[in-house]
């Protein structure tokens, strides 16, 4: 993932040290709804996309956003987060 993508997620974690590929956003980064809308705001403004709501609630994890971010051609993989 783009290392902007990454900050963004570790700005709004409680647990950034925790960030892998598969972290949860609740459960190991300890997100609530308010910042998973927060960063992803962010996310949406960086890369000038606008993800439809209905999608965001498959997102569980960094993995999960990063498919997503993937269809929307939005992100040239690399893999700095295992």
């Amino acid at each position: 993932m783009q290392a902007n993508v990454l900050e963004i997620i570790k700005q709004y974690s409680k647990w950034p040290q925790n960030l892998k590929e598969n972290s949860r956003f609740v459960d190991d980064l300890g997100y609530d709804s308010f910042n998973m809308m927060m960063a992803i705001s962010d996310i949406e403004d960086l890369l000038d996309i606008a993800i439809p709501s209905k999608r965001l609630g498959a997102v569980i994890s960094v993995k999960d956003l990063k498919e997503i971010l993937r269809e929307f051609n939005a992100l040239a993989l690399e893999e700095q987060v295992s």
